[in-house]
């Protein structure tokens, strides 16, 4: 069964390293943005009803649901987080209007909801339509605006009471008495210091992320995406162990004499395109890892099909790249037992895998001529002689190897229409 792509895991888990699991992410959007109103608007329904009421009242339930319903959806979808502010209130509104009739419009904790959540769905618009300066006010004025969104309904509260008249005067007079002026000026000064302290924190994530993506390119070029993912996920499962391997090597055949009679900057310029060419080959069947040694490829894979189906990959795009210049590349492959993991000392270390099965398939890539793929009887017998769509596997004369006792079975993997 095929591995799941490599890149694609690595960049999960450090997408969840960063910004939290799915369920982190809930309970972040709930606490930090979606929350606030709907924890203000049970608070001033249990002030002025008692706290038992929220409770059984089906406005504060459906409210409750509409906000969480909206945290869901903020967390885990890719919704437009300014459309996204008005879910809760929507699925409230929609559901409580019809049962309250005109008065729902005329209570002043759905005024302050709705005014308040238009102001923060406009401030975020402007985040993420603004420039630099602009995103990182609007980020401050949405810190602000979540803050006064108290004072907001200690007024509902206030004015339930009989403590506020809604008049300008009445205003005037509330405001400015001692402990509201305290209220007001409190409420204004802690929304700016939450507001650049979340300035300072998206700034320091945002320099967090782009290290990161630094260091994972520079870690996988050198490691291979799956020996970081597993570093990351369980570093145990990098100790060197034994594990049953297919390896494949591909060489360019006279690829010396031709760099003679070639320029270095004309050698650099095939030899980027035929790596570039030949990984992306290789990585469609996602490989454990894959290196470059002058014009030598080797691509560790997990299974005998996966590297048969890598081999046929790249020898077509080798063949794409090398044709032009009148050369070509011939690969091997063998399967069998190697140790693996991390080999090194204390300041460089790589991830590979070595023995008899690598140097085994090393030598049959040296027995593969130009557009050639050969394989080992192990790797025939694996995949049970079934060759490849467009593939057929025709049986070689028994080869000897340096270092090995006997001759060994090779078999030809070779497309039904030739190359060349």
């Amino acid at each position: 069964m095929p591995m799941s792509d490599p890149r694609h895991k690595l960049d999960r888990l450090l997408n969840d390293r960063l910004e939290g699991t799915r369920i982190q992410a809930f309970w972040h959007e709930l606490l930090t943005q979606s929350g606030h109103i709907l924890i203000l608007k049970l608070l001033t329904d249990a002030v002025l009803t008692g706290p038992l009421s929220i409770f059984v009242d089906l406005g504060d339930w459906i409210f409750t649901i509409g906000i969480s319903i909206q945290a869901v959806c903020l967390s885990q979808f890719k919704i437009n987080s300014v459309w996204g502010n008005f879910i809760g209130v929507g699925i409230y509104t929609l559901i409580d209007w019809p049962l309250d009739g005109a008065d729902f419009w005329n209570d002043p904790s759905h005024q302050v909801f709705w005014l308040f959540t238009t102001i923060v769905a406009g401030l975020q618009w402007l985040q993420r339509h603004g420039d630099t300066t602009v995103a990182r006010l609007g980020l401050i004025a949405e810190n602000l605006t979540r803050s006064l969104l108290v004072l907001a309904f200690y007024i509902v509260v206030s004015q339930a009471d009989g403590q506020l008249t809604l008049t300008p005067n009445g205003f005037w007079r509330f405001f400015w008495a001692d402990r509201h002026e305290f209220l007001v000026w409190s409420g204004i000064g802690i929304g700016l210091l939450l507001g650049m302290q979340a300035v300072q924190i998206q700034t320091q994530r945002q320099q967090i992320r782009q290290t990161t993506n630094i260091l994972r390119d520079l870690a996988a070029w050198g490691m291979g995406d799956y020996a970081v993912t597993t570093a990351m996920s369980d570093p145990s499962a990098l100790e060197l162990q034994r594990r049953d391997r297919a390896i494949v090597f591909m060489d360019i055949r006279s690829f010396t004499g031709w760099c003679e009679v070639t320029s270095p900057d004309q050698i650099a310029i095939l030899l980027d395109r035929y790596y570039q060419q030949v990984e992306a080959a290789a990585n469609t069947m996602n490989p454990l890892k894959v290196s470059f040694t002058g014009d030598e490829v080797m691509a560790i894979y997990a299974t005998p099909h996966q590297a048969i189906g890598a081999a046929c990959a790249m020898q077509m795009a080798a063949h794409a790249i090398l044709a032009r210049h009148k050369l070509g590349a011939g690969c091997g492959i063998h399967w069998g037992k190697t140790i693996e993991g991390l080999f090194g000392g204390d300041r460089t270390r790589t991830y590979t895998t070595i023995g008899d099965t690598v140097n085994t398939a090393k030598r049959i890539e040296g027995k593969a001529a130009a557009h050639t793929i050969v394989v080992s009887d192990s790797v025939y017998h694996a995949v049970n002689g079934d060759a490849p769509t467009g593939y057929q596997f025709r049986e070689r004369s028994p080869e000897v190897m340096k270092g090995k006792a006997e001759p060994l079975v090779l078999w030809q993997l070779q497309p039904q229409t030739k190359l060349l």
